[in-house]
């Protein structure tokens, strides 16, 4: 669990980019609940392509390229 030091305010915000990378297979399974448990924080933002963090979110938007100087499609879940 990330835990609040009593001299310091929780933080607002937490982005994990590509919190999975460099991962070994028993972390990369433990990550879904380490993400779910950071209830210390008002919001957290995960930036992967890992499929297995989606059932730790509560909403998902995926992006999926068009190609050069094209703009990605956008879906929200």
């Amino acid at each position: 669990h990330l835990r609040r030091c009593s001299s310091s305010p929780a933080p607002g915000l937490i982005i994990l980019d590509e919190p999975g990378a460099g991962l070994d297979e028993q972390r990369r399974r433990w990550l879904p609940d380490a993400i779910k448990n950071l209830d210390v924080v008002e919001q957290v933002i995960v930036v992967t392509h890992m499929e297995e963090l989606r059932g730790a979110t509560d909403h998902v938007i995926t992006l999926t390229p068009q190609g050069k100087g094209r703009q990605p499609i956008v879906e929200m879940e």
